[in-house]
């Protein structure tokens, strides 16, 4: 996972560690057993940390996850947002997809088996050149760019021809990712969502970099859904 977060290839972490790719891809494939030392090395090469920390047993996170990923993806929407706001919400997903744009936030996360309550009345993408204009053309009006990290995750608001549609924000440069090209090579398209959702691996990266937050609140379920889905897969078989 930490190669993927890091965006480097099997080839490229083993330069960095000094090894050969055929030992890397048997210790990832499982068929041998790494030293901690060895885990920590390919950690900091991945440029991240190692961060063990001891808490009580809980593993009610694991259950809701569970619950979610067996629901479809408009079920785990209806699940956590108020049935009232599901269609302005639909109606701001569909003026994201009009303009070829990748879900990511608060959203994306639900979509992709989290358990976080979305914000209510803003919907995060990240989308190419061009969408503003179309937007503009649509009636949506924008705000003042929000830039306190500079460049980095910069995010404007447009606001809805009508109140009930929720606002689209649109994000430069989400943090952690190289920008749309990156995120929209790997989205994916989900059945009963008019936009693209980020792959759950790409919005983990964007939770751990981000300069936000709330953001950084979602790591912890994002985790909890890479590792739920394995699990369900070899349930399943």
């Amino acid at each position: 996972m930490s190669r993927a977060r890091a965006g480097l290839t099997q080839r490229e972490l083993a330069a960095r560690l000094e090894v050969s790719q055929a030992q890397l891809s048997r210790v990832e494939a499982g068929r041998r057993e790494p030293s901690f030392s060895f885990v920590q090395r390919a950690t900091r090469a991945c440029d991240l940390e190692v961060s063990i920390r001891l808490t009580t047993a809980d593993d009610s996170l694991e259950a809701l996850v569970g619950q979610q990923l067996a629901r479809a993806p408009r079920a785990r929407l209806a699940a956590l947002v108020d049935v009232a706001e599901l269609p302005g919400l639909h109606r701001a997903l569909e003026a994201g997809g009009s303009v070829g744009g990748v879900l990511i936030g608060a959203v994306a996360a639900v979509l992709a088996g989290g358990v976080g309550v979305p914000p209510v009345g803003v919907v995060e993408l990240v989308a190419d050149a061009g969408a503003d204009d179309a937007l503009q053309a649509e009636g949506w009006s924008p705000s003042v760019l929000e830039a306190p990290f500079g460049v980095l995750h910069a995010r404007q608001r447009w606001f809805a021809p009508d109140s009930s549609t929720w606002d689209l924000e649109l994000v430069e440069a989400p943090a952690g990712t190289h920008g749309y090209a990156d995120l929209a090579e790997r989205a994916t398209t989900l059945v009963g969502v008019p936009m693209r959702v980020s792959g759950t691996l790409d919005l983990l990266r964007i939770a751990h970099a981000s300069p936000w937050r709330a953001d950084r609140a979602r790591a912890v379920e994002l985790n909890a859904v890479l590792e739920a889905r394995p699990a369900r897969a070899v349930a399943a078989a």
